[in-house]
């Protein structure tokens, strides 16, 4: 292991960037601090490596860090200090050093791997999610795989590991996570989050919750229905902030992202897509839906789209963040609620209609509605998690009270769902 971690270390100075199956660039620190990166004379320029960084002659660079598409996927808190644990007496674990360890496994279709290395030289875990998700010790399964493998890219302050489906025809991909004990019953939080968004009709990946309510899971959707990789880039990066700044985003930045990046009808999708998390955001009292939490997704430089809903939790069911503001401001303002700022901002550069608008808000009271009433059972069912199931489904009362009254302002009533029409829900998503 040592030869090894001292190979990675002596090639890291310079890093080769794959897209697809082939080798487009290098990455290479600049000064103490900063990155620099070129393409290859023959890279075609369908193979470019950010949307803000088109196939061209001219390098990239950063003076002070690594250029942002580059930083995106970094391990971060626990991920970070594990990381730092096991190879930090032998590496010298910076950005660059941790790029080179996890560039392989990222979410995008990106790979970055020391000068030299195969493009796969760390291949993913695989694991049949199916089974572990059944199994009563998911949550100690999990934790073996996280000692066993943590050579992947994936952003993100809480325990999260990347695997690869057996037996699968494309070798479908998921992203495994659990939390920790400052945030109790948080798998179960997000998956049934999760499904107040899917039943709401907002776009969502696929998930799973293990049997006990220890780990949830995400099936990764950078890929299409081939098994190819997808480009991904979130807002932070589009914007060309670094990750510290995820927290200081604004709603008008990032409708001028996507303006700038998407073409013909998916531009106004993607604009409402936004304008339909921000409102499930403020309804779900989720209070951590920063520049991260979305993004574009693409195979080329003409179809890029909103990436579907991810990381949705309802914060302020824990007591540390029940006074906790919104991520992403709109107008200047950290809107808790749907004010006629917010549906000035739908209107005026969402491009929604007030039609468009109260039927957005109709759906995601009724998903939310639909999920509480999950909630209530699985809560009975599972006394461990009882004591958050309620404390969110109270959350999403005040939620549904306020997309009752965006809808009646805007000339509308709507009809509830009841409760107790909902069946026990399977763990599994």
């Amino acid at each position: 292991m040592n030869d090894l971690l001292a190979k990675i270390e002596a090639n890291a100075k310079r890093l080769d960037v794959h897209v697809g199956p082939g080798r487009v660039g290098t990455l290479e620190r600049e000064g103490a601090q900063g990155s620099v990166f070129a393409y290859l004379p023959e890279t075609n320029e369908a193979d470019f490596v950010s949307l803000l960084m088109p196939v061209r002659l001219q390098s990239y660079s950063a003076s002070s860090a690594l250029i942002p598409v580059f930083q995106q996927n970094l391990p971060e808190g626990f991920l970070r200090r594990k990381i730092t644990q096991r190879f930090g007496k032998v590496l010298a674990t910076d950005d660059l050093i941790l790029l080179a360890l996890t560039g392989a496994n990222m979410i995008g279709r990106q790979k970055i791997v020391p000068s030299g290395f195969s493009r796969d030289w760390i291949k993913p875990l695989r694991v049949d999610v199916e089974a572990m998700m059944a199994d009563s010790q998911a949550g100690v399964l999990f934790a073996e795989l996280l000692d066993e493998f943590i050579g992947f890219g994936v952003s993100g302050a809480l325990p999260k590991v990347l695997v690869q489906e057996r037996d699968t025809i494309h070798d479908a991909q998921w992203i495994l996570k659990v939390g920790d004990t400052s945030l109790p019953s948080l798998a179960v939080n997000e998956y049934f989050t999760m499904r107040a968004a899917a039943h709401a009709g907002l776009p969502t990946p696929e998930f799973t919750l293990s049997e006990e309510g220890t780990v949830f899971g995400v099936k990764r959707f950078d890929f299409d229905v081939a098994g190819n990789s997808l480009g991904f880039e979130d807002f932070c990066a589009l914007l060309a902030l670094p990750p510290e700044r995820t927290y200081g985003g604004t709603m008008e930045r990032v409708v001028k992202a996507i303006e700038a990046f998407t073409v013909g009808p998916e531009r106004l999708k993607a604009k409402e897509g936004m304008i339909a998390a921000q409102l499930f955001s403020m309804a779900a009292r989720n209070t951590d839906a920063h520049l991260k939490n979305f993004g574009l997704l693409y195979s080329g430089i003409g179809d890029a789209r909103l990436a579907p809903m991810f990381d949705m939790v309802t914060t302020k069911v824990y007591p540390q963040y029940r006074n906790d503001i919104p991520s992403i401001s709109i107008a200047g303002k950290k809107l808790d609620v749907a004010d006629k700022t917010f549906v000035r901002f739908a209107q005026e550069r969402g491009g929604m209609t007030t039609t468009g608008l109260r039927d957005m808000a109709i759906r995601i009271a009724g998903g939310l509605e639909e999920a509480a009433a999950e909630l209530i059972v699985y809560g009975r069912a599972y006394p461990a998690h009882q004591a958050v199931c309620d404390g969110i489904v109270e959350q999403w009362k005040s939620g549904v009270q306020m997309l009752d009254n965006l809808v009646q302002g805007i000339g509308a009533r709507r009809k509830p769902i009841k409760e107790e029409v909902a069946p026990v829900p399977q763990p599994k998503g």
